[in-house]
């Protein structure tokens, strides 16, 4: 089992005499892998909920601006419409002044 920690070039260096130190040098090699692939991963974590945190407020940005939209789209409808109906009265008022100016004439 200890041959197999070696990499090729430690087992080609060493032959058959595996020692102690060296088991031990390759014990520590190991941990610090370790605890520096664990660091990475909580490093990795962090930035992931940051930014999870980060998307959840733009999520949020972009349905209080749809709903702005849907409200502004609907005033712009409704001003719409209140305006061709004053077209309409417009319109009929100066019919019926044209009328009257038209009969007043003759």
């Amino acid at each position: 089992m200890c041959w197999q920690l070696l990499s090729p070039e430690e087992q080609e260096k060493c032959g058959q005499n595996i020692g102690i130190d060296l088991m031990s040098a390759k014990i520590s090699e190991l941990q610090s892998e370790i605890l520096k692939r664990t660091e990475e991963i909580e490093s990795l974590n962090t930035t992931l909920a940051r930014r999870s945190d980060e998307l959840s407020a733009s999520e949020a940005k972009v349905k209080e601006s749809n709903d702005k939209i849907e409200v502004d789209r609907k005033c712009i409808q409704d001003q719409a419409n209140l305006i061709k109906r004053f077209k309409r009265k417009l319109l009929l008022v100066s019919k019926v002044n044209c009328n009257n100016f038209c009969y007043d004439t003759c």
